[in-house]
């Protein structure tokens, strides 16, 4: 007996169903292909990420060891050189002319007479002159000056002129710092307050080519300390000496008088190969005298009512003290500060005039010769 078989008619719901399974299951198929895809081509075209790993070095082996330690030795020695080097330009309080030994923090003087060096102590520097005082005199000096016979002074030649200065003008040495300074007496030097306020007892190394020996002076007068532009005077008194050469003080000057800078700058003196040997303890030995040539470019009077003379030649820490002279010879000023523009990269020198010295040396009975003449061609 045939098998009856059996068909759903068209419109059996069970066959509605079925197709729709179907269509789903291949719509899902193809979905799930499309991912995979996708995926295939975004792994394909992304960046690897890039992984990075610190490993340890190796170990050191005994030369690179030993290369090691060297270097590290060697940076403890400069972090040691750098802190001693920060603690002195803390300690850096000397005047704008001053110098201080930048090798050690103070200076050694050798023995004038073979005794021992400065040491030090608590002293004073001698008798301080008011700056009332000193400007009645300068104003009395300048009178008396006005009132002698003017007879002219001549200039000097070249040769004269440098040898005048050489015999007249002196380095200063304190433990602490070196300027200038200039004989206006046989046994009498004058140099800045400031570049003597360190001296302990007072005591003071002066010496030159032409002295050719270290002296051991005593301040015996000084102004009192005021502000910039004050009268800044210093007189050193010399037993062991009677020097033949002096300068004159000079009254006359003005604005475009030429004039040359005498004195020991540090940072000249610092590459002199005698003051190498003078610090080293040969009290024979003495750096060169520096001059240089310029001119005065403007007379001020300062806030304390000093004369003070600017002009143009070289002065630097360590010209404090050394005098500006005419072509005569004679002193018409003593450098004393100066001022410097470090965004016009400019500076200015400045001297204080004769007239405050000379008040200042008739107050304290220092003989100083004092001329008020015009420096005649």
């Amino acid at each position: 007996m045939p098998e009856a078989s059996t068909t759903l008619p068209a419109n059996d719901p069970r066959d509605s169903r079925s197709r729709l399974l179907v269509w789903a299951w291949w719509v899902l198929f193809g979905t799930l292909l499309l991912a995979i895809a996708t995926l295939a081509v975004y792994l394909a075209l992304r960046k690897p990420d890039t992984v990075y790993r610190d490993l340890p070095p190796p170990p050191p082996d005994a030369q690179q060891q030993s290369l090691l330690d060297q270097a590290r030795k060697k940076g403890e020695e400069l972090s040691a050189e750098i802190a001693a080097l920060r603690a002195t330009l803390v300690a850096y309080v000397c005047p704008p002319g001053t110098v201080k030994d930048p090798a050690a923090p103070a200076i050694t003087i050798p023995p004038a007479d073979g005794s021992s060096s400065l040491t030090p102590s608590n002293g004073q520097l001698g008798m301080e002159v008011s700056p009332k005082a000193v400007q009645q005199e300068a104003s009395n000096a300048t009178a008396a000056a006005a009132a002698a016979p003017a007879a002219p002074a001549h200039k000097l030649a070249q040769r004269e002129l440098v040898d005048l200065l050489t015999h007249a003008v002196v380095l200063v040495l304190t433990e602490s710092s070196s300027a200038s300074g200039f004989f206006v007496a046989p046994n009498y030097v004058v140099t800045n307050r400031h570049a003597v306020e360190g001296a302990k007892d007072g005591k003071v190394g002066v010496t030159s080519k032409t002295l050719g020996q270290l002296h051991i002076g005593q301040v015996v007068a000084s102004t009192a300390l005021g502000p910039k532009g004050a009268d800044d005077y210093a007189v050193i008194r010399l037993d062991d000496v009677k020097s033949p050469v002096t300068l004159p003080l000079s009254l006359s000057h003005d604005a475009l008088t030429p004039i040359v800078s005498a004195g020991y700058p540090g940072l000249t003196i610092q590459n002199d190969n005698g003051f190498r040997q003078l610090l080293s303890g040969n009290a024979a030995a003495a750096p060169e005298l520096v001059l240089s040539r310029g001119e005065i470019q403007a007379v001020q009077p300062s806030a304390t009512g000093t004369q003070v003379l600017v002009h143009s030649g070289d002065v630097m820490q360590g010209s404090s003290g050394g005098p500006i002279v005419d072509g005569c010879g004679r002193a018409i000023g003593m450098n004393t500060y100066i001022a410097v523009d470090e965004q016009q990269s400019g500076r200015v020198s400045y001297a204080l005039a004769a007239g405050g010295l000379a008040g200042f040396l008739r107050q304290a009975g220092v003989p100083a010769a004092v001329q008020a003449s015009q420096c005649a061609d």
